[in-house]
């Protein structure tokens, strides 16, 4: 365990991947980039999921000699929503040591651009919901997981004000432009690769 000011003793660095989860679209599609039109459900054992749904979640420290200088959180997901960042895309949460603050950033599954927020707020909640996820996902014998990754939780939840601040924004008329209107004239490629 290391101690990280203002989040407390946590493990340095962790890897959790599992396919118990589910990103959704409860309607119709209407807008290729607003984030706030996908749900996340996490299953249990004995439910049925889809297979095709992954997340996998990284956790690094970085240090400053012997200090550590930034903790970052790495929240990776693969599903069939027509949303590139759930479609192999990721989150990249940085908490900085020295000011004590969260900053998130987003990754396009295709080509790795960085990914613009419409609704940087919904985007955080489901992030809280797949750490919690993977507390309740954790095995027996898994408590250090466990309390690093609950720890993570109330610090991002106390930070959420300034998580939500630190994201890049999407122009707000593409966030509103309906799907039809971003429909190429050629239906080569898919239509949601940006």
């Amino acid at each position: 365990m290391v101690e990280v000011n203002g989040i407390g003793d946590v493990l340095p660095s962790f890897r959790f991947e599992t396919d118990k989860v589910n990103w959704f679209t409860p309607n119709y599609v209407s807008n290729h980039h607003d984030e706030k039109q996908v749900r996340f459900e996490c299953r249990e054992e004995d439910e049925w999921w889809n297979p095709n749904d992954k997340m996998i979640i990284t956790a690094s420290s970085e240090f400053l000699g012997n200090n550590i200088s930034a903790y970052k959180l790495t929240i990776e997901m693969d599903s069939e929503v027509p949303l590139s960042l759930w479609r192999n895309g990721k989150i990249e949460l940085t908490y900085d040591v020295a000011s004590q603050k969260w900053s998130m950033k987003g990754i396009s599954g295709y080509g790795g651009a960085e990914w613009r927020f419409c609704s940087p707020d919904a985007v955080v909640d489901m992030v809280l919901d797949g750490l919690r996820c993977a507390v309740f996902l954790y095995g027996a014998g898994e408590d250090a997981l466990k309390d690093s990754t609950s720890k993570l939780i109330r610090s991002l939840e106390a930070g959420r004000n300034h998580l939500i601040k630190s994201a890049v924004l999407y122009p707000a008329e593409d966030c509103s432009k309906s799907i039809t209107d971003e429909l190429p004239t050629t239906m080569e490629g898919p239509f949601f690769d940006y």
